[in-house]
Formats: structure tokens, C-alpha cells, sequence
């Protein structure tokens, strides 16, 4: 599944990306948490092996009616009683939106920007979107897509 108009962005110093207004979903700005966790979780994606925290999207109850393969409602209701749950709830990062249409995760996108370096691509995806590093986007989806100049040395 080939994403639409996907956008490459950076992680600034404080582990924040800019993302264009158009793509942020409604129930961002709400009062009701929202999560990062694995974008495995919400569908298959051919994500190279070793690189499968390299994608994610962004959850919310609100969402709703979306099927998952893993369910971050279900793991949220859950007592953590499970060894593999409480694992699995471990990947789930707070996520907010700022007055400057920034996401903001700082631990999970500072984790990102050191692994796998600064450029991240943000893809539209049923009732949400997905942040993706540039090689797990790349390997993905083939290299038909190229940040614009200034991207790759980490400056928009």
C-alpha cells in the first residue's frame, strides 16, 4: 500500500516534528490521550526486518471502527497482569500537538532522530497518520520519493 502525499519533515532539537496542518486529525486537539505506537500494530507493512520501530501512528480512542491487528484500546483496559502485554503497552508514547502543528513525543522521536537520523516522512493513513524514519520509508516504498533539498542535512 503505497501512501498519499506523504511529506518528509525533521525532528527538531526537542523531538518535536512539524507536520502540515491538512494532515492532523480532528481529534488531535482534543483532551482525550493519544498515542504513538508501531504502525505493525494497525496493519501489515512490508517494513524491513530490524527496522520495525521505525514506523509508527498516531492512535486515539476517537479513531474508533478501525480494525487492528493489535488493539492499543484493548491494551489500555488491559491489568498488565500478561508479561507480553505489559511488554506491548511499553510501546505505546504519549503524543500531542502543539500551537505550531508540531507533534510532540520527545522521548520516542529523539529515540527515532538518534537511531535513525533526523528526516522522517509523515504519511496520511485512514483516520490518522504515520511517522516513518527515511529508511524504513525508503526500503518500503522504493525511492520514488525525495525530501526537498535541505532536509538531508537536518535544516527545512
Amino acid at each position: 500500500m503505497s501512501p498519499g502525499n506523504p511529506g518528509a519533515s525533521t525532528v527538531d532539537s526537542e523531538g518535536r516534528i512539524k507536520i502540515a496542518r491538512g494532515m492532523i486529525p480532528s481529534w488531535l486537539h482534543g483532551d482525550a490521550s493519544s498515542y504513538c505506537v508501531p504502525l505493525r500494530w494497525r496493519r501489515e507493512a512490508e517494513i524491513p526486518q530490524g527496522h520495525e520501530l521505525e514506523a509508527w501512528i498516531v492512535w486515539n480512542a476517537a479513531i474508533g471502527g478501525a480494525s487492528w491487528v493489535l488493539d492499543p484500546e484493548r491494551l489500555l483496559a488491559s491489568t498488565l497482569e500478561d508479561p507480553s502485554e505489559f511488554s506491548m503497552r511499553s510501546l505505546m508514547f504519549d503524543v500531542r500537538i502543539d500551537s505550531k502543528d508540531r507533534l510532540c513525543c520527545a522521548g520516542l522521536f529523539a529515540s527515532l532522530a538518534k537511531v535513525a537520523g533526523r528526516v522522517v516522512w509523515i504519511a496520511p493513513e485512514m483516520g490518522s497518520v504515520s511517522i516513518w524514519s527515511n529508511f524504513a520509508f525508503q526500503a518500503t516504498f522504493g525511492q520514488q520519493h525525495v525530501p526537498l533539498s535541505g532536509y538531508d542535512r537536518g535544516t527545512p
